[in-house]
Formats: C-alpha cells, structure tokens, sequence
C-alpha cells in the first residue's frame, strides 16, 4: 500500500501544462506506458508500474491544466472505520490538525483511493463509499480532473 503514494507522487513530478481534449486513461496492473498522446500535459512518456489486484486511472483535462491519478486495491479494506478525511470530493483541501476538537476525523466505508493532481500538488486519501473497482477509481479521478464551467 506505501507503494501507492510514491507512484502517485512520482508521476505528478512530470506533469507540465498542455492543450488538447479530455483524455482518461485506464490503469492495470503491471506496467502501463503513458505516452503524450494519452495526456497531453506530460512532460515526456512515461510508466506506471501497479500491483497485483490494483486498478487505477489517468484523468487529464488540458483546458484547465490539471491532470489526476487514483489507484484502489480490488482485495484491500472495506469496513467502517475513523479515517482523517483532508481532501474533500469536489478537490478542496480541508485544512486540518488532527487532535480532539478537530472535524476533519470521518467515519468512512468502502476502498480507500489514494490520489493525486497538479490541481491539488499533494497526495490525498479520497473515500467515496463504494468498493474498488474501475468505474469508480475513474470517477475518483475524473473529480479531481474536471472540465471548465461556462461562464
């Protein structure tokens, strides 16, 4: 699992702004080679390697510069459990320190998507409440990738 958020940090360390169309890429275990035409806000090709029973997804939308990455484990945790939730779902971070009058300590269920974008520049947990799968680690990652609203 500590594999995740270096493989998320690392793959925002190439990221550099671009223009194209919206572009979501499907993660796989084993290795994924990224190239520019998949996302186009790349600085050059590249791999992400996942393990064994991870899925993830590669959401870019170059008229907002932002590209995201989330990863789930297919096998990993689903309970209910306290988590520190620092990363809302529409992308604002929560500021927060974690101790006795703090809020930002949640009940959640389901997977645990660790997640990453040039919007936010960090690492985050997300917890949608639904099990991993590939539908839903797109959804995590289209999120913190959206489109422009109209003016």
């Amino acid at each position: 699992m500590k594999k995740f958020p270096l493989a998320v940090a690392g793959f925002c360390a190439f990221m550099t702004a671009g223009y194209a169309s919206a572009v979501t890429t499907d993660l796989a275990a084993g290795n994924n080679a990224i190239i520019l035409t998949d996302c186009p806000l790349l600085a050059n090709d590249i791999t992400l390697v996942l393990s064994n029973n991870v899925v993830g997804s590669l959401a870019c939308e170059p008229t907002t510069s932002v590209a995201a990455i989330s990863v789930c484990h297919t096998k990993g945790q689903k309970s209910s459990r306290s988590a520190v939730v620092t990363l809302e779902d529409d992308g604002v971070t929560v500021k927060c320190t974690v101790s006795e009058t703090e809020t930002c300590i949640e009940s959640v269920s389901g997977s645990t998507f660790p997640t990453a974008s040039t919007g936010s520049g960090q690492v985050t947990q997300q917890y949608p409440d639904t099990e991993c799968s590939q539908t839903a680690v797109t959804a995590v990652a289209n999120a913190q990738a959206p489109a422009p609203t109209a003016p």
